[in-house]
């Protein structure tokens, strides 16, 4: 639900206020808004950190942290 779309954002706001061990969902939600995920991140929670480290590294064009070694060997 926390990473579901269609999920209604009052009820996405619900769980990044009240289940901080699914706060790292919503950041994976492509419907989470910008003031959504500024609150998730100042709530923080188990592996929010990393889960807006991974969506900032992909809006970069970066790959996942620890696939660099990989990719950089395959070539």
């Amino acid at each position: 639900m926390a990473c579901d779309p269609m999920t209604p954002r009052d009820v996405l706001w619900r769980i990044a206020r009240d289940e901080p061990g699914l706060r790292r969902w919503i950041v994976a939600n492509p419907a989470a808004d910008a003031a959504l995920l500024e609150f998730v991140s100042q709530a923080g929670g188990p592996y929010v950190r990393e889960s807006l480290q991974i969506l900032f590294d992909s809006m970069e064009g970066r790959p996942p942290r620890g696939q660099e070694r990989i990719s950089s060997t395959a070539a």
